[in-house]
């Protein structure tokens, strides 16, 4: 009787929760991750140089440049549109995005998609005169120095397009 009197005396005097361990509370996804890095105030000229190449005729060269913020996107868009033979509407367009980010040591992270269509008026190209090419990079260069990032086959013909890319941080 004396050993329950004594059992019951040390549960009622026992602060309450003791017997169980609190579990520690789990972090949430969002305060485990990291912050995202806020862009530099900086901007980066990006350069791009196609060169369209079809057999031995002289290469055509096509060039276009775009100023985007650090950690920013930007985008051209050039079209026009002419009739096909049928009458139809057939859009030519040279297209590019860029989506830069400053890295430690002055190098530069490059997300780029290019697409571009052309009128191919060669022997090869009866019944399918509009070509196409879509490509999406991403690439790390160095500040103010040209890159190769693209060399494409035509499937058809002898068509080649090559994409140079040039970034520079805007100091």
């Amino acid at each position: 009787m004396m050993l329950a009197s004594m059992l019951l005396l040390a549960l009622l005097t026992a602060p309450a929760g003791a017997a169980s361990p609190k579990p520690s509370p789990k972090p949430s996804p969002e305060a485990s991750a990291a912050p995202a890095r806020a862009g530099q105030l900086t901007n980066v000229r990006i350069e791009f140089k196609l060169t369209d190449r079809r057999g031995t005729a002289e290469p055509a060269t096509k060039l276009v440049s775009m100023i985007v913020a650090d950690r920013r996107s930007g985008m051209i868009r050039a079209a026009d549109g002419a009739g096909s033979q049928a009458g139809e509407f057939s859009p030519f367009a040279l297209n590019v995005d860029a989506s830069p980010v400053i890295e430690d040591g002055g190098r530069i992270r490059l997300q780029l998609s290019l697409e571009y269509k052309v009128q191919d008026d060669s022997a090869v190209a009866k019944g399918n005169p509009l070509r196409t090419l879509r490509q999406n990079m991403n690439v790390v260069a160095e500040s103010g120095r040209p890159l190769m990032v693209a060399d494409s086959a035509d499937p058809i013909g002898d068509r080649r397009v090559q994409v140079e890319v040039t970034a520079t941080i805007l100091r």
